[in-house]
C-alpha cells in the first residue's frame, strides 16, 4: 500500500486552510472601495472607461476623475476658463479609435479631451431644437437616477465605421457628430413617419462587430438603423430609417419591456438588452437580421419560486468578463454574475456593516480593465468598488468554540487522507480530528488520563497508515500511538531509559512506512528508530 504523509512545518500555523470548504468570502472575489475619502470627487458614477494608456476614467455627478491606481486627478468646470470641462455632471465617456477621449455632460455639451494640455474643446448641442415628446408626463415616473437629466443630456456615445460619433440624448433623439467637419445631424421621433426613430429618450447606442447600429430607447423599445443610400451620391447615406423591436403582450417572444437601460454585444455576437422592469433579454446572433415580428428574444426575469434566477428585473448596465460571464448592474439589488454556460447566478449586495462589500446596491456603470479587475460604479452609494479574483483560492476550517462540530484547534501539525477520503488532522493542543468531508462531520480524539486506551497526548506531530489499516501517530511528549479505527483504541509506545530497545524519545517528529512494513520514526533527541509493523499486529 502506498502511504501519503503531508507535514505542515511552521511553528505557529494559526489557521488550517484547504480548498474544499465553503467559507471563502464573496464567492472568491475580493472587494475594495474607493470613495470620497480616497480622493474621488463624488459618489455617483455614471460612466467608467479605461483608456489605451491604462488610466481609469470615472464620470461622476460632480466632476471627471482620472485615476492612475494611486490617486485621482479631478477635472471640474472653471467659469473663467473656456478650456476647462464644460460642466461637472458627466453622463457618458468614450475613447475613439484614435485614442481621443470624449465626454458627454448633463447639459448637452460634448467635450474633447486634449491630453497634451489637460484641457477640453467644447461642442455645444444645446442649440439643436428639442422635438416635442409624445408623452412628456412620463418624465415624472422615472427613477431618481434620471431626475437631473434634461432633454439635452448626452447619455451615451459610440463611434461608427466612418468615424462619426453617435450621441444619444435624453430628449433630442440621436445626434451624429462628424469629427472632421464638426457638424451635427439629428434623427428623432416623427409621428407621421413609421420608419423614424421610435422614441427620443436614448439610453444606449451599440455598434456591433458587423457595423450594425442598435439604439436602446427608454420608452420606445429597441431600434436598429437601416441605411438608405442615394444612388446619385454613393459616398454617403442620404437618410436613415429605423426598424423597431417592441414589447407585444400577445407575443411571449417579443422584447420584455420598452424601457431599455443597457445594450451589450458578447464575444459570440449575441446582443444583451437590459430593461428597467422586464429583466434581461438576449437577441441571438442568428436572429439579428430577421424581421422584428419573427425574432425570438430569450428572456431572463426574477422568479421568486426558483433558487437560480437573475435577482432583479432592473438591469442598468451589462459587462462580459474575460471568462465570458455576464455581469449585471441592477437598480436596487446590487451586482449579479451570470454564468451563461451553466445558467447560474451569483449575487453581490451592499452590506453597511462590511467595508469589504459592494459600495451600493444601485449599480449603474461597469468596466473590466486589462488586468481583469471589474470596476462597479453606484448611484448615491459609497463610490467605486473594485472586484478581483481572490489571490488565495482557499477556504478555511477553523475552531469554533460554540460549535462542537468544528476543528478542535487552529494550530495544525499533520494531515493524512485515508482510503475513504476522510481527513485525519493532528493538532497542537486539540488531539486528533477525523473529518468526514462529504458529511462535514468531525470526530475528536483527546487524551484521557482515566482511559488507558485513549490517545497518549493532545499534541500530535505526525501520522501514517500501515497496510493492515492501523494508524501510527507521533506525539510531542506521549511517544508513539498505534490506533485501530475499528475498535477506536490507542496503544502507546514510550521511551523507557531502562529498556534499550524501547522508543528512543517521546517526541516523534515524523513517520515513514516503507514497502516492507518497516516503520521509520524521526525523534527529537532519540535519533532515527525502526521497527516492523507486521511484528506488532
Amino acid at each position: 500500500m502506498k502511504t501519503y504523509i503531508i507535514k505542515i512545518i511552521p511553528a505557529l500555523l494559526l489557521v488550517f486552510v484547504f480548498p474544499l470548504q465553503v467559507y471563502s468570502m464573496n464567492n472568491g472575489y475580493t472587494f475594495k472601495r474607493l470613495g470620497i475619502e480616497d480622493g474621488l470627487s463624488q459618489s455617483t458614477i455614471y460612466s467608467i472607461i479605461q483608456d489605451n494608456e491604462g488610466y481609469m476614467w470615472f464620470g461622476t455627478a460632480n466632476g471627471l476623475n482620472k485615476y492612475d491606481g494611486y490617486s485621482f486627478k479631478i477635472f471640474t468646470n472653471n467659469p473663467y476658463d473656456s478650456t476647462s470641462i464644460s460642466d461637472n455632471s458627466i453622463t457618458s465617456l468614450y475613447e475613439d479609435k484614435e485614442g481621443i477621449i470624449w465626454v458627454g455632460t448633463i447639459q448637452g455639451i460634448l467635450n474633447k479631451y486634449n491630453r497634451s494640455t489637460n484641457s477640453f474643446t467644447r461642442f455645444n448641442t444645446r442649440n439643436i431644437n428639442s422635438p416635442l415628446l409624445s408623452q412628456e408626463n412620463e418624465y415624472y415616473e422615472y427613477p431618481i437616477i434620471f431626475s437631473r437629466n434634461d432633454n439635452n443630456s448626452i447619455t451615451t456615445i459610440a463611434e461608427d465605421n466612418n468615424s462619426n460619433l453617435w450621441l444619444g440624448t435624453w430628449g433630442k433623439g440621436i445626434l451624429i457628430f462628424n469629427k472632421k467637419t464638426k457638424t451635427i445631424k439629428q434623427y428623432y421621433y416623427r409621428p407621421e413617419s413609421p420608419n423614424s426613430l421610435d422614441y427620443n429618450r436614448i439610453m444606449r447606442i451599440l455598434i456591433d462587430r458587423e457595423g450594425n447600429i442598435w439604439i436602446g430607447t427608454f420608452g420606445g423599445g429597441l431600434n436598429k438603423v437601416v441605411y438608405n443610400y442615394n444612388p446619385n451620391n454613393k459616398s454617403q447615406n442620404s437618410q436613415l430609417s429605423f426598424v423597431h423591436y417592441k414589447n407585444d403582450i400577445s407575443n411571449k417572444y417579443s422584447l420584455s419591456d420598452n424601457k431599455i437601460t443597457s445594450l451589450y454585444e458578447d464575444n459570440k455576437g449575441n446582443i444583451w438588452i437590459g430593461t428597467y422592469n422586464g429583466g434581461l433579454n438576449e437577441l441571438p446572433v442568428n436572429e439579428k437580421n430577421i424581421s422584428p415580428l419573427k425574432v425570438k428574444f430569450k428572456i431572463y426575469k426574477k422568479n421568486n419560486s426558483k433558487k437560480e434566477n437573475i435577482g432583479s428585473n432592473s438591469i442598468m448596465t451589462i459587462l462580459e468578463d474575460k471568462q465570458n460571464c455576464l455581469w449585471l448592474g441592477t437598480f436596487g439589488k446590487g451586482l449579479t454574475k451570470f454564468n451563461i454556460k451553466e445558467n447560474s447566478f451569483i449575487h453581490f449586495e451592499h452590506n453597511p456593516l462590511n467595508p469589504n462589500s459592494l459600495s451600493g446596491n444601485d449599480v449603474i456603470s461597469l468596466c473590466e480593465d486589462s488586468s481583469g479587475i471589474i470596476w462597479a460604479g453606484t448611484h448615491l452609494g459609497e463610490g467605486i468598488t473594485k472586484l478581483e479574483m481572490s489571490k488565495v483560492k482557499f477556504g478555511q476550517i477553523k475552531n469554533d468554540p460554540s460549535n462542537k462540530n468544528s476543528l478542535s484547534d487552529d494550530v495544525v501539525w499533520a494531515i493524512y487522507q485515508d482510503k475513504y477520503k476522510n481527513l485525519w488532522i493532528g493538532t497542537y493542543r486539540g488531539g486528533l480530528n477525523k473529518y468526514d468531508i462529504k458529511n462535514n462531520r468531525f470526530i475528536h480524539y483527546y487524551h484521557n488520563p482515566a482511559d488507558p486506551f485513549s490517545i497518549s497526548d493532545n499534541h500530535i506531530r505526525a501520522k501514517a497508515e500501515d497496510k493492515f489499516g492501523n494508524f501510527w501517530i507521533g506525539t510531542y511528549s506521549g511517544g508513539l500511538d498505534k490506533f485501530n479505527p475499528g475498535t477506536g483504541k490507542f496503544i502507546s509506545f514510550k521511551h523507557n531509559p531502562k529498556v534499550p530497545s524501547s522508543l528512543g524519545a517521546n517526541q516523534v517528529q515524523d513517520i515513514f512506512i516503507d514497502s516492507a512494513s518497516n516503520v521509520w520514526l524521526a525523534t527529537f533527541t532519540g535519533g532515527l528508530n525502526k521497527f516492523n509493523a507486521a511484528n506488532i499486529n
